[in-house]
């Protein structure tokens, strides 16, 4: 006889593609990750760092595959360091992608000396119809001045290390460009990182000759030797 289980109330909880539901019993160091192109799996990510001028393989750093590459640029630059000092080499400058981009990083690579050439992450506007960059922002006050004068002046400080500016409510409502402005009933508000400086500086040297140049030399040099990893010696990474 077919015994059929009881029924409940409820119907049972979706499973999602997360780590918390997911484990691998024999490789537990492994972790679920998407991206497009490949299928959805347990996977590490593999970083690479390559010495542009001599074309070689400095250091490859395997991680959890739900970690971001930022997280991970830090200590590869740590392991590398600590080759080429034995040598008595430094590191002068440094290219990657966007995905190893961020604030604490562009600090940190400053304070080492170092002259990173790391596209910053695009941030599309969401607020309202007047972008961000129509806002002049006034270093020595700390505000920022709307298209009709309006002050926007610091709030706070969100969790995500983000500075955030508003304008005063009397100040909003008799605004001309408000509807125009922002959608809903919403104050304008404006935020920057607190590495604002740091993204500044990043994007000046970017659009420079030496940025342009070290953009080059990156597709020249580091990435055919991703590419041979994977084809040539069957590596396969995220």
């Amino acid at each position: 006889m077919l015994s059929l289980p009881e029924r409940k109330g409820k119907k049972e909880k979706r499973k999602t593609c997360s780590n918390e539901e997911y484990k691998s019993k024999t490789d537990p160091d492994s972790r679920i990750a998407r991206k497009p192109g490949k299928l959805t799996n347990l996977y590490y990510t593999t970083n690479y760092s390559v010495d542009s001028k001599a074309n070689i393989i400095t250091d490859v750093l395997s991680t959890h595959s739900d970690q971001s590459d930022s997280d991970a640029l830090l200590e590869i630059i740590r392991r590398t360091e600590e080759r080429l000092n034995k040598n008595g080499l430094e590191i002068k400058s440094l290219a990657a992608d966007r995905n190893y981009c961020s604030g604490k990083n562009l600090r940190s690579l400053e304070e080492k000396g170092i002259e990173p050439f790391i596209p910053a992450q695009k941030h599309h506007n969401t607020t309202g119809g007047i972008d961000k960059n129509n806002f002049i922002y006034d270093r020595q006050r700390d505000i920022y001045i709307c298209p009709t004068g309006n002050i926007l002046e610091y709030c706070y400080t969100t969790q995500k290390e983000a500075k955030l500016y508003t304008v005063k409510e009397k100040e909003y409502y008799s605004c001309p460009l408000r509807k125009k402005c922002t959608s809903g009933k919403k104050i304008r508000r404006v935020q920057h990182s607190i590495y604002k400086d740091e993204y500044d500086r990043l994007f000046n040297q970017i659009k420079s000759y030496s940025g342009e140049k070290m953009r080059r030399i990156r597709q020249i040099t580091t990435e055919p030797l991703f590419a041979e990893a994977k084809e040539t010696m069957v590596f396969q990474n995220l």
